[in-house]
Parts: C-alpha cells; sequence; structure tokens
C-alpha cells in the first residue's frame, strides 16, 4: 500500500489512518455510553423507585 513512498510519507499516513480508526471507535462507544446511560435512567426511573 504504501511501498513507493518516503519514509516520512509512510508515517504521516499511517498515523492519520490509525488516528482515523481510533475517532471511529471513540464516536461508537459514545453513542453506545449514551444508549446504555438512557436505558439505565429509563428502568431506574420505571423500577427502580416503587
Amino acid at each position: 500500500m504504501f511501498q513507493k513512498l518516503k519514509i516520512r510519507e509512510r508515517l504521516t499516513r499511517s498515523f492519520l489512518m490509525v488516528a482515523l480508526i481510533a475517532t471511529a471507535a471513540a464516536i461508537v462507544g459514545l453513542i453506545a455510553v449514551i444508549i446504555v446511560t438512557n436505558r439505565y435512567s429509563y428502568a431506574i426511573r420505571q423500577y427502580g423507585f416503587a
């Protein structure tokens, strides 16, 4: 994929690729936390305080 590039360009592109993957994972994780928080809040309101 990056065989014909200089080392500086390879490192830069590899770093950007890793940063994009980490950003995507962070967004997915944040969405999951928001969903779990909303479900937990609903459960506490509906079933937690009888």
